[in-house]
């Protein structure tokens, strides 16, 4: 094992090394440094260029020193341990119930995770019925409360009463990585339990609470536990004029949006409502500063339940049938009051952009989260049909769209990245808004060197890779590393036949079959040309120029094979790869059959290696082990092959044929009687 100053395990070191030779040297040349130091060949794979996996007793004593041997040769351009990594990811929590919030990932979390999982400086306000004070998956998050009402209960629940409370803040900021329970959208941000009201035992929501609870509720959260977001995942039920008019809770909100945070003001958040109607509760939705959150579906549309007052809705968010926490156990929730579940999850969302730049007020932040919604479900999505933001496209089922926290933190941070998509020699990049008083360092990934913000092509190298920013904004908790993929150099292709991604392929006379090429590269052409083969065999290319084309195999053709080079071509330079399609009429004959003591087989074709046979073996019908085992590069002469099977009892027997394609291993069966 490796280990760092600290004594912590990062790497171990297996029984092999890893080489890549140099372009320019031979092949035999590269066998005799293997075997001049007893260096095994294990496995062998090619990417853009061979790599070899070697073993053998100089690496099992030292890998190290076998890699540098070899690399003294100078016939290797790269050595080294296969080493044993440790990969350690934020994306995906260890909380066992993870994966049953499918949510988290329609919003993109596992990545966002990746810059962040929320700062303990930011601080959540779950205003409901309490939270359960010693739930073991909200205990390490939870800061001390407030109640409005007069159990006197510091923000937690009444006995008997419900969970909604509790579970809403599990959708918020349960703790992460703790091996229990789930995992909260910022799990690493604090909750301030709040108690505005309380709730009936029965699963019936409505309840009753007076307006200075409600009030006393908001004010304390933003004036006395100075929370940056406040999370309301309920409304007061509609009724007529003046009982409708709020004017003290109206007024806590709106001190709350334009005080809250020291001036920069508090996040808003509230549920549309959960009676599948086009109206919303007047409070607390019907304030302009507070965002407001209907609930989507698995399959990015609206949930049935979820109100959708026309032109009021902001954001959507997962809300049916997900898992929270409830007392101290884990439930799928039933479909009523999803939107309630939407709400905090866009809460925990809020709170990891402020993590990554508390210096954005409420009303950026509302707008970052709404214009970096993936705009999903099928619906109509039209400019200035939203209520809060006129300038970006709305509709009235999922506002501006269902929530990306990945693409709403990078906004934060002042993504996306703005550069070439490809690298040729070099280009510049830079962020679309550097955050008020940040600071970047330039990073990239192999096949690139940065210079400040310049990124240069390494010398020979094409493929992916990634530019990264790594921000210093003032007041937030960690450096943000955020990034940008491109591409460097030719392109790569990736070649299908009939969709199937594949390079080699047996096709009948008469057939028709579809090529197609894609690249990773962008801004890339491709040409096919028909440039080699043997037998009888034609083909037509029917659009050589383009991307996709279908090829015809002329019906007078009886055997052989055809090459069909595709060409890649960016404005870096070019790269091509060969389909070969074999004509598999007439290339193998058995023959006698009956046999009596030898049995011929005849190849029509030897010269592509991937259609012919690497083993055969003849198999009795009675028995499960091959008769014989005969390797075909070993007892091939002029394209034919001889078993002897007279000292074998008469009866039925099988031949297989193993071939290997594409990394898949397939295989032929020829019945055989000997007589």
């Amino acid at each position: 094992m490796l280990v760092n100053e600290s004594g912590e395990d990062v790497a171990g070191l297996s029984e092999q090394i890893i080489v890549r030779p140099k372009g320019n040297n031979s092949i035999q040349d590269i066998l005799n440094a293997f075997r001049g130091y007893n260096l095994k060949i294990d496995a062998e794979d090619t990417d853009s260029e061979k790599n070899y996996y070697l073993s053998g007793e100089l690496v099992s004593n030292n890998p190290f020193d076998a890699c540098e041997k070899l690399e003294a040769t100078g016939l290797f351009e790269f050595t080294q341990p296969n080493y044993l990594r440790f990969v350690e990811m934020a994306g995906n929590p260890n909380d066992p119930l993870f994966a049953s919030n499918w949510g988290l990932a329609k919003m993109k979390l596992p990545e966002a995770w990746d810059i962040t999982t929320g700062c303990t400086s930011i601080k959540i306000a779950i205003i409901d019925d309490g939270v359960q004070l010693n739930h073991p998956d909200l205990l390490p998050n939870l800061i001390p409360g407030f109640d409005a009402t007069t159990f006197g209960t510091n923000g937690g629940t009444v006995a008997g009463e419900e969970q909604h409370g509790t579970r809403c803040a599990g959708f918020a900021a349960a703790k992460g990585n703790n091996g229990i329970g789930i995992a909260g959208v910022a799990y690493n941000s604090k909750i301030i339990p709040i108690r505005a009201f309380g709730t009936k035992p029965d699963g019936n929501l409505r309840t009753e609470t007076l307006d200075s609870y409600i009030a006393s509720a908001i004010n304390h959260a933003v004036n006395v536990k100075n929370a940056d977001i406040l999370n309301m995942s309920w409304g007061i039920t509609a009724s007529v004029a003046p009982v409708n008019q709020n004017p003290i809770i109206e007024a806590a909100l709106n001190n709350a949006a334009l005080n809250g945070r020291g001036g920069k003001g508090a996040v808003l958040i509230t549920s549309s409502g959960n009676k599948g109607l086009n109206y919303l509760a007047p409070l607390p939705g019907n304030v302009k500063d507070v965002l407001v959150v209907g609930a989507s579906k698995s399959n990015d549309t609206r949930w049935e339940g979820s109100n959708g007052p026309t032109h009021r809705i902001d954001v959507a968010a997962p809300g049916a049938y997900v898992t929270t926490v409830d007392a101290s156990q884990y439930n799928n929730q039933p479909v009523e009051n999803a939107t309630s579940w939407a709400a905090p999850s866009v809460a925990g969302v809020a709170a990891l952009v402020l993590s990554v730049n508390p210096g954005l007020t409420q009303t950026q932040i509302r707008k970052i989260i709404a214009e970096t919604c993936d705009k999903v479900g099928g619906y109509n999505y039209v400019i200035g049909n939203g209520s809060s933001f006129s300038d970006l496209s709305h509709n009235n089922d999922l506002g501006y769209g269902r929530v990306n926290a990945l693409r709403a933190v990078e906004k934060a941070a002042g993504a996306p990245i703005i550069g070439p998509d490809l690298v040729c020699a070099s280009g510049g990049y830079t962020l679309t808004q550097f955050p008020a008083g940040s600071s970047a360092v330039w990073s990239a990934s192999a096949g690139l060197t940065m210079a400040g913000n310049l990124a240069t092509r390494q010398a020979g190298y094409s493929g992916a890779a990634t530019v990264f920013a790594t921000l210093n904004i003032p007041n937030a908790c960690a450096p943000v590393t955020i990034k940008r993929s491109l591409w460097v150099g030719n392109p790569n292709i990736v070649k299908t036949v009939n969709t199937v991604v594949t390079s080699t392929a047996s096709v009948n006379a008469g057939g028709l079959y579809n090529l197609a090429a894609t690249s990773s590269s962008p801004l890339t052409t491709f040409n096919y040309n028909n440039y080699t083969g043997s037998g009888d065999m034609a083909v037509d290319i029917y659009n050589p120029n383009s991307p996709s084309t279908q090829m015809y195999v002329l019906a007078n053709s009886t055997n052989g094979y055809r090459k069909v080079k595709v060409m890649a071509t960016n404005s870096c330079g070019n790269y091509a790869e060969d389909f070969v399609f074999l004509l598999s009429s007439g290339m193998l004959k058995v023959y006698p059959n009956p046999a009596k003591d030898f049995l011929t087989l005849e190849f029509g074709s030897t010269e592509i290696e991937e259609f012919l046979p690497y083993e055969i073996q003849l198999f009795s019908e009675t028995l499960t082990k091959p008769d014989r085992i005969i390797f075909v590069r070993e007892t091939l002469v002029q394209q034919k092959i001889a078993i002897y099977v007279g000292d074998l009892p008469r009866g039925t027997y099988y031949l297989h044929l193993l071939y290997r394609s594409d990394k898949n291993k397939r295989i032929e069966k020829v019945r055989i009687v000997l007589n």
